[in-house]
């Protein structure tokens, strides 16, 4: 039996003396797959130096990275350098550090970017790679404050920290984040604040050209802080702004042969601005069927027009151009815009709408009427209805801006002028009224747009 215990003893003393040397093999294949997998989604990355320092019961690693703006931003931002020091444990301690399963090798990073518009903290990132090539980071950044370029602003932050998993056939990654506040300030205190916020996100690729995605962010509360000048003392401020609880965002995309579909929800418990609250509140967003690399060539564009590559004076002349050569694919594939419902509770009761608007190719060819704004009017289709109370439509118009010559002190010059402008509409039949509530419906087709049953053109009658 003692033989036997003996013998015991020094295959335990095998596997843990001998066991980091293999695994060490293992984790630089894991460290090595996970950091290949990563990169090959940053395209404008260069690798500047990448070593690996295999030890018995610990390994060192080093990776610099040369981060290129897209070619839309070349001209105005530098290029970023990324900076991480890694240690890894692939002894012991880290098999049994908990978790199931073991993971064979942890890696302690610090990561750090230079060459942002604003300096960037250092982040401490752990990661457990598994022995099939799956990793688990977390991420953990503490409490700071990061200085902007503009009359003495700054944000200041909590502690974050995050967590990233990503699968061992590089198919699908989570993500998960929190963070407790977050604040900008300038020389007179804070503007905007966010508190309580949660953010998840997930994102799977089922093949080459077909992934789906779903994410959420949630925020307890939403402040921004606004002053208005008062008739008293022009020069001074009164204290004004809006707040929102309890606000909630969900996503979820799908590409499928070149086709994309979103799905956006938006909710807030409660909203308060000026004098006013509102809520629960919700808006729909939903579409269908949207040609990807349009899209793609559409960020693209927007991108090279905030570059400062093009002049103010041609910047409405590009926008156009660039609609209109991107008309003919949207057009194709049918694509859809949906808001259904939106729904804003108001202190005076319900506000509902909804919108469905979408794109019917032309029987010719798209690329004849490509630069006739006219002709891709037919193409659209829409229809939609908004109903609110009519104390709530007033109180909106009231606050509608005006040329600047009312003065501050005339409240009820304003409301008159609203109260004016709604029975016009109603005079007009833009707008129906019934039991205290309005409700106004439309039609878009064939260049023809119908409200409330009156039907003009959109164009011409040549």
């Amino acid at each position: 039996m003692s033989r036997a215990f003996g013998g015991s003893i020094l295959a335990v003393a095998g596997v843990l003396v001998l066991g980091p040397m293999a695994v060490g093999h293992l984790v630089q294949a894991g460290y090595q797959d996970l950091l290949g997998g990563l990169l090959g989604r940053a395209p404008n990355a260069e690798v500047l130096r990448s070593d690996y320092r295999r030890g018995w019961f610990g390994s060192d690693a080093g990776l610099e990275l040369l981060v290129r703006p897209a070619a839309a931003f070349s001209s105005r931002q530098a290029s970023m350098r990324i900076r991480l020091e890694s240690r890894i444990d692939q002894g012991p301690w880290a098999w049994f550090s908990g978790g199931f399963p073991p993971a064979p090798g942890r890696v302690h990073t610090r990561v750090e970017v230079t060459g942002f518009p604003v300096g960037l903290p250092p982040l401490l990132v752990t990661t457990d790679l598994s022995i099939d090539g799956a990793g688990l980071a977390r991420v953990h950044a503490p409490p700071g404050e990061i200085r902007l370029a503009v009359d003495a602003a700054r944000i200041r932050y909590a502690e974050l920290s995050a967590r990233v998993r990503l699968d061992s056939h590089r198919r699908s990654i989570s993500t998960w984040l929190s963070l407790p506040a977050i604040e900008l300030l300038d020389a007179t205190g804070p503007r905007a604040s966010l508190s309580g916020l949660r953010l998840t996100a997930d994102l799977t690729r089922d093949g080459a050209d077909s992934y789906r995605g779903t994410g959420a962010l949630d925020v307890a509360t939403g402040r921004i802080v606004a002053t208005v000048a008062t008739e008293v003392a022009p020069a001074a401020t009164a204290p004004s702004g809006l707040q929102v609880d309890g606000i909630s965002i969900t996503a979820a995309q799908q590409a499928r042969d070149g086709l994309l579909d979103l799905r956006l929800a938006l909710s807030a418990s409660r909203t308060r601005a000026g004098r006013g609250t509102y809520g629960p509140s919700e808006i729909r967003l939903a579409a269908e069927q949207v040609d990807a690399s349009a899209v793609d060539d559409l960020v693209e564009g927007l991108r090279m027009l905030g570059s400062g590559r093009v002049s103010e004076e041609m910047r409405g002349l590009v926008m156009a151009g660039l609609i209109a050569s991107l008309m003919p694919r949207f057009a194709a594939c049918g694509a859809r815009l949906g808001i259904d419902p939106m729904r804003v509770q108001t202190p005076h009761g319900p506000a509902t709408g909804r919108l469905d608007l979408r794109l019917e190719p032309l029987a010719d060819s798209p690329s004849r009427h490509r630069w006739d704004a006219a002709a891709w009017l037919v193409m659209l289709r829409a229809e939609g209805e908004v109903e609110l109370p009519e104390d709530a439509a007033l109180s909106w118009l009231e606050r509608m801006p005006d040329d600047g010559a009312r003065p501050v002190s005339a409240p009820t010059a304003s409301a008159h002028d609203a109260r004016a402008l709604l029975e016009a509409w109603i005079r007009d039949g833009w707008v129906s009224r019934h039991g205290g509530r309005l409700f106004s419906a439309f039609r878009l087709g064939d260049g023809l747009v119908t409200i409330n049953g009156k039907t003009f053109p959109l164009r011409g009658s040549g």
